[in-house]
């Protein structure tokens, strides 16, 4: 707003030192001598020099009337061209009778073809700053800023009637060269006193806008106090309402604006914002907008984009070494898909084609990206935020509900805690650390998930109508690098799934790898499904070495069984199951087998070697087959009647019965008990062995 101030105080002192010749007029002075006496005018109040080239025409009355053509004001010295102001045409035209107090009263001012350079140069001092030269009374004494406004304040004219046509304004920074100009086709200016009617039309960096409404009059914008702003219009495709004040217009202003916006796209900002915009669609926006230009906060802030909505209080602080963000927002659903676009959409369906083709290009070899993560956006940003979403939408329609964020950045820190949601049925609670400041990047998570109804996802994705089961998930994961690919390869810390009782069927099997369906499906038989009682996943992390200390897959027709390593740095598989089945008529299909390749493409193969030992174990022995098998199935007990909790193997590989933890003394009871149960096996398969050679 002084910059604005100062061009004002800079196109009125001509009017000013025209207006003063108007006695040299009535006193037949010659136009020469007018033009003489408006420049010295000038240049006592700027300390520029006015160039006027083209003739001067005087209409002599109470009210006389002055034009003027090709008229020039000169830049400061270490401006970037010669002009600060040009005008092809000017107009005045003033009451008479209120000179000869002082005062200035504009009945008409025409600007045609004006050209308005503000601009500072590689120091930053602005051209738009006069120094007016000290006279025989001052010599010796420094004219400051402040007396400079003072002087400018007392002259400043009452303005009834303005008309400006096809001029423009230019800001330029002389520190980084950028500059934007503000172009008006047509502009008036109607009233008097404290508040003026304004309508404008032209185009601000070739984004056209138009607005309607009142202003202030000059007085409040030298005066100090209030200035009230009241327009309503469209910028782009959006229509704009702005209501309220600018505050303290003589010192540092301040804003206190109810803001409302609506359009069709954002994309039609691209050009003001000086970025490509995404084509969001139809949005609106409004809030109060409040304090300096430096610290911003709005207040009451609504927001809706497609089906999202977000509402709440924000602020932006640019005073500090870094600009500080703060917000607590809410949204009853907040849609990913309506902040990506159309661009976003199209790269992930050429993702998928490239994928489909099978086409693999360097680091699309890889599951993890290798794509660098914006670790140089937090180190410029410090920012406190919350959030509450009812409904947080994800790419491919993927619903979490309930979400509760708290974020906070600082220096390139940054903390979510706590961070709260549900998903698929499921609860999801933890925290996340990612630590930017140092040049290798660190992150920790420390997550859970209990419940997550793994059978309503798959369901809702329509995969599979079939499937029941939930789960419980632990993260206690933590990692450096600078992508996703350099964070897995260095992951230290623990994962645990824990399933508990549900359905699977095959198409559950080829749902999580292309493979497995073909070495377990067959253990179903005839059963297109199979109750599950527990699915059971540990690993132990190591420099992104993930080493398995458990893994059972257990149901009613079947258990799997196995373990091995992962190796997150080149995503290579090397783990080995071994399979069990309750039906006898299943027995030659339940083999072990090996899982190799890599994330991106396991395979698994099956081991026949274990198969034709176990085959010839168990039907050797000349045992009941049901009965040795539920010996095995069952951790050696030999009893037809299996009691669950004591010999249930998912307990086993849990380490735990439900409800208590083992004490050692237990501990130790239980491995008694698991030898003599092996040893009991084992002399039944001899047993079995000799009786198939007849021994």
């Amino acid at each position: 707003m002084r910059k604005l101030k100062w061009v004002l105080l800079a196109i009125v002192v001509i009017p000013i030192a025209l207006a003063v010749t108007a006695y040299a007029i009535v006193s037949t002075y010659s136009f020469d001598e007018v033009k003489a006496i408006a420049r010295q005018e000038v240049r006592k109040a700027t300390g520029r020099e006015l160039v006027i080239d083209g003739p001067l025409d005087v209409a002599l009355s109470l009210s006389p009337a002055v034009t003027v053509s090709d008229v020039s004001l000169n830049n400061a010295d270490n401006g970037s061209r010669d002009s600060m102001i040009n005008l092809e045409r000017f107009e005045l035209q003033v009451e008479l009778i209120p000179l000869l107090s002082g005062d200035i009263e504009v009945r008409r001012l025409v600007l045609v073809g004006a050209d308005i350079l503000l601009e500072t140069d590689a120091e930053g001092n602005p051209n738009w700053q006069f120094t007016p030269p000290a006279d025989d009374s001052t010599e010796g004494e420094t004219t400051t800023a402040d007396q400079a406004r003072e002087t400018g304040r007392q002259r400043m004219p009452n303005l009834n009637s303005v008309s400006i046509e096809d001029s423009r304004l230019t800001y330029r920074n002389g520190e980084t060269g950028e500059s934007m100009t503000l172009s008006l086709d047509s502009a008036t200016i109607a009233g008097s006193g404290d508040l003026l009617d304004l309508d404008l039309e032209g185009d601000l960096r070739e984004v056209p806008f138009s607005f309607a409404g009142s202003v202030g009059g000059l007085d409040r914008l030298t005066g100090g106090g209030d200035y009230p702003v009241k327009l309503e219009g469209q910028l782009a495709d959006a229509d704009i309402d702005l209501n309220g004040n600018i505050i303290s217009m003589t010192s540092d202003p301040r804003l206190d604006l109810q803001v409302q916006l609506e359009g069709d796209s954002l994309a039609a900002f691209s050009e003001l914002g000086g970025t490509d915009l995404p084509d969001l669609g139809p949005y609106s926006f409004a809030g109060h907008v409040e304090g300096e230009m430096a610290a911003l906060s709005l207040n009451g802030m609504t927001l809706e984009m497609g089906e999202s909505d977000l509402s709440g209080d924000a602020g932006l602080d640019l005073t500090g070494a870094r600009p500080r963000v703060t917000g607590d927002l809410q949204s009853t659903l907040l849609d990913m898909a309506d902040f990506q676009g159309d661009d976003a959409d199209a790269s992930a369906d050429s993702d998928e084609g490239s994928d489909s083709e099978g086409i693999d290009t360097g680091e699309k070899q890889f599951v993890i990206p290798e794509t660098q993560l914006p670790f140089e956006a937090l180190r410029g940003l410090d920012a406190q935020l919350s959030a509450r979403v009812s409904t947080l939408r994800l790419p491919s329609d993927v619903e979490v509900s309930d979400v509760d964020i708290t974020l906070a950045l600082a220096e390139g820190r940054l903390d979510i805690t706590p961070l709260q949601a549900g998903f698929s049925g499921g609860v999801l609670g933890g925290e996340v650390m990612l630590d930017s400041s140092s040049d290798t990047p660190r992150l920790a998570i420390n997550m859970t998930m209990e419940g997550f109804d793994y059978g309503r996802l798959l369901r809702e994705r329509e995969l599979s109508e079939d499937v029941e089961g939930t789960a419980d998930i632990k993260l206690d994961l933590e990692g450096t690098g600078s992508s996703p690919r350099a964070l897995a390869s260095s992951l230290n810390g623990r994962s645990e799934i824990i399933g508990h009782e549900g359905v699977i069927t095959n198409r559950l099997l080829a749902i999580v790898s292309t493979g497995l369906s073909e070495v377990m499906g067959p253990l179903l038989g005839d059963n297109k499904q199979t109750r599950l009682n527990c699915i059971v996943s540990r690993f132990d992390f190591e420099s992104g070495v993930a080493t398995s200390q458990v893994q059972l897959l257990d149901t009613t027709t079947f258990s799997v069984a196995g373990g091995g390593r992962i190796d997150l740095r080149d995503e290579s598989l090397n783990m080995n199951f071994d399979t069990k089945t309750r039906q006898t008529a299943l027995v030659s299909l339940a083999i072990p087998f090996n899982v190799r390749g890599t994330l991106k493409n396991p395979s698994f193969s099956p081991d026949p070697s274990g198969t034709v030992e176990a085959a010839a174990k168990l039907f050797g022995s000349g045992k009941d087959p049901e009965e040795i098998l539920g010996s095995i199935m069952s951790g050696g007990s030999s009893d037809s009647e299996i009691q669950e909790e004591e010999d249930n193997p998912c307990l086993t590989a849990l380490g735990q019965t439900e409800g208590q933890t083992q004490s050692s003394d237990e501990a130790e009871d239980e491995s008694s008990q698991a030898e003599d149960a092996v040893k009991g096996v084992a002399e039944d398969l001899e047993e079995g062995i000799k009786g198939l050679f007849g021994e």
